[in-house]
């Protein structure tokens, strides 16, 4: 007796009634950032009906609701907050494959890029950078943002929530990409008329009252105190800030000194009577990192997003002193 297989598809897995799909990874991806179907809808636009019916489908693949009404407004419930990361990582991933390839075009390219900097970069580098990409690449959008801890920001990075980041950090880990952006001398800044001026001497340095940074988050990778402790300058440090954009104001009203890197004295010199000297000990510049993950390292948007940072930076080491 002969067998014939049957050609009937093999029944569903139990609590998966469809695949997983394409479209459904983008519905979902939707309703989470929007936590709205009409929304969501629009954003993928689709009628409102038919991304019910993907909310529907999905609620069965899921075994949650997802989206539950709290009053007037739809709310994610916690399992579909759980799942906002992995599906943005998910989908990444995806329009990396289908990428391969491909090039990028800026002009009609609906891109997201994020950045993470310090903000000792000056606003000139940030306004730059922020023309290109805009110009270039009008439909794209651009998020900057500040450094977390470093374990924090490694993970953004691996999980696609950060695309490249900038910093003076060395001890990178092996699935990271890594160019050396700019390598900045260190110098300080006075007001015109201050007597390090005119007797820039290291124990006249050291004798005066600095202005030093707060770091935002443990592991930053500064470290500009230490560089200088190294090179035997301890700094006598009477005020402390995160906001940089504070310290023209401070220096022009004060004898306060700001040790810095060049790019960010010469900004700060543009914008006030201030004067511009470098370190009277020589000391190692710092050197500003663009990192990046292996994952994005073949992505053509993201490739040409780090040279849009890259050409800004060139710009702006390409920038001489300011004119008395």
């Amino acid at each position: 007796m002969t067998i014939v297989p049957s050609r009937r598809a093999a029944p569903p897995v139990p609590g998966l009634p469809r695949r997983l799909d394409e479209s459904l990874i983008r519905s979902l991806h939707e309703l989470l950032s929007a936590a709205n179907i009409s929304s969501a809808a629009a954003r993928l636009g689709m009628s409102q009906p038919a991304m019910s019916r993907q909310l529907r489908t999905l609620r069965e693949i899921v075994g949650d609701p997802l989206l539950v009404r709290v009053g007037n407004r739809m709310m994610l419930t916690p399992r579909a907050e759980g799942l906002v990361v992995p599906v943005r990582r998910i989908l990444g991933d995806m329009t990396l494959l289908l990428a391969k390839g491909t090039t990028f075009e800026p002009q009609v390219a609906k891109a997201a890029f994020r950045l993470a900097s310090y903000d000792s970069l000056p606003a000139p580098f940030f306004a730059s950078l922020v023309t290109h990409v805009v110009e270039a690449a009008p439909r794209a959008t651009l998020e900057i943002h500040s450094l977390a801890s470093t374990t924090e920001t490694l993970r953004l990075l691996s999980e696609g929530e950060l695309d490249a980041l900038i910093t003076t950090r060395r001890d990178l880990t092996s699935h990271l990409h890594a160019r050396v952006l700019l390598t900045d001398p260190l110098v300080f800044v006075v007001r015109r008329g201050h007597p390090l001026a005119l007797n820039p001497t290291a124990a006249a340095y050291r004798a005066a009252g600095h202005i030093g940074s707060l770091v935002q988050a443990p592991g930053t990778g500064g470290g500009l105190e230490s560089r200088l402790l190294q090179a035997g300058l301890a700094l006598r440090i009477q005020v402390r800030t995160q906001y940089l954009g504070l310290t023209p104001q401070m220096l022009c009203e004060s004898d306060l000194v700001f040790t810095t890197g060049r790019t960010l004295g010469l900004a700060i010199a543009r914008q006030a009577p201030l004067v511009v000297l470098p370190l009277p000990v020589p000391v190692d510049p710092l050197r500003y990192n663009l990192v990046w993950h292996e994952r994005t390292h073949r992505d053509p948007a993201m490739g040409w997003f780090r040279k849009q940072v890259m050409d800004c930076a060139r710009l702006l080491s390409e920038q001489g002193p300011p004119e008395d």
